[in-house]
């Protein structure tokens, strides 16, 4: 952006990217991104199409298509009132958690008008401060996020998506913000502990490592059958056998200062650091074997089989590794009507090992 500051740092205008907030994840569909915005007075996210960057046309760039405010907003702070971490179906329904602010789902099938379906207070929500999501399907995971040594979270069935209802609750340790793999969550706290929801009603906990030796866990990844837990010094690897994680390996920084932001990059690990010091980014070696693993599929709602279900669901997966988004399209994943065989015409979007599909119409009955 600030090879044309005049298109992108223009307080006012659609393209600014001034107010773009600190994401803890990013959902995409195709070249289009979801991207959380905290502005002066107002908070909601900007739908970014960042195809600009890779058609090998100087003349086309970056650009936005439009952006959302939510309702009743005024007083954005680091925390709460706008999204720590956006969910994203398809290019149709956004769920957005804000903290004390609730919840907001908005319907994005016009991309260039955004409408908002529901907002849910935070009494509404169990009186828990929601700030992270996760639509897998006709499910929905909401989490804490925030400094602290354990969190809540709800499970909601999102079959009808303007209409979540609570179907499951669960807890654990935690480090600042969770993440999902497979059929489970994980707090990236002390235990290291796995949360199987594939029974929602009935969320299992197994503790895999005792003591991890954590100072200050922040983010986490699952990849491959091995998690990747930041903490201030850098990257911890734990490689899953059954109900332990053992571990595999540390990539530190060689400075205690906030190096939690990782991202397992086959098999490299990258580190990074908000902090004020002279080591922003470094790439690190977690493995000396070429990542040849493809994703699997691990988890599905509707669950294979299910009969029975809402006209409106989407259809979503949970992969053992990162997807990459452009690849997330009607070839590789395809969704057949059950009468003819045909696909079902619908839309895409993708969230490290996340999939989810969103018709565009009213499933057959």
């Amino acid at each position: 952006s600030r090879n044309d500051g005049t298109r992108y740092h223009s307080t006012g205008t659609l393209d600014y990217v001034g107010d773009w907030a600190e994401v803890h994840h990013l959902p995409v569909s195709d070249d289009l991104m979801l991207i959380s915005e905290r502005r002066n007075g107002a908070a909601g996210f900007s739908i970014f199409d960042a195809s600009g960057l890779y058609d090998e046309d100087a003349g086309t760039k970056p650009r936005t298509i439009s952006r959302f405010s939510f309702s009743g907003v005024t007083s954005p702070s680091n925390y709460d009132g706008y999204s720590f971490a956006l969910g994203w179906q398809g290019r149709r329904y956004v769920y957005a958690p804000t903290g004390a602010q609730g919840l907001y789902v908005i319907d994005t099938t016009d991309l260039n008008n955004p409408v908002q379906l529901r907002h849910m207070s935070r009494a509404q929500l169990g009186n828990v401060t929601l700030r992270g999501a996760w639509p897998i399907g006709n499910m929905l995971i909401l989490a804490e996020g925030n400094v602290q040594s354990s969190f809540q979270a709800r499970i909601y069935d999102i079959s009808n998506p303007g209409n979540p209802v609570q179907i499951g609750s669960f807890n654990g340790p935690f480090g600042y913000h969770g993440f999902v793999y497979g059929s489970a969550f994980y707090g990236g706290g002390s235990p290291v502990a796995r949360h199987d929801f594939t029974n929602p009603a009935n969320v299992v906990r197994t503790d895999l490592y005792p003591n991890p030796d954590f100072l200050n866990p922040e983010y986490g990844y699952g990849k491959d059958g091995e998690l990747f837990i930041g903490h201030y010094p850098g990257a911890t690897k734990w490689k899953l056998e059954g109900d332990t994680a053992i571990p595999a390996g540390r990539v530190n920084s060689g400075l205690v200062d906030d190096h939690a932001f990782l991202n397992p990059l086959g098999n490299l690990v990258m580190l990074c650091s908000d902090h004020n010091n002279d080591r922003k980014l470094m790439i690190g070696i977690h493995g000396t074997e070429r990542d040849t693993t493809p994703p699997v599929a691990t988890f599905t709602s509707p669950a294979d089989g299910a009969t029975h279900q809402n006209i409106l669901s989407r259809v979503g997966i949970s992969f053992t590794d990162f997807v990459d988004p452009i690849t997330v399209n009607a070839s590789p994943v395809v969704v057949r009507k059950f009468s003819t065989g045909g696909p079902v015409a619908g839309t895409y979007s993708s969230m490290m090992g996340i999939v989810d599909f969103a018709p565009d119409a009213p499933l057959e009955e």
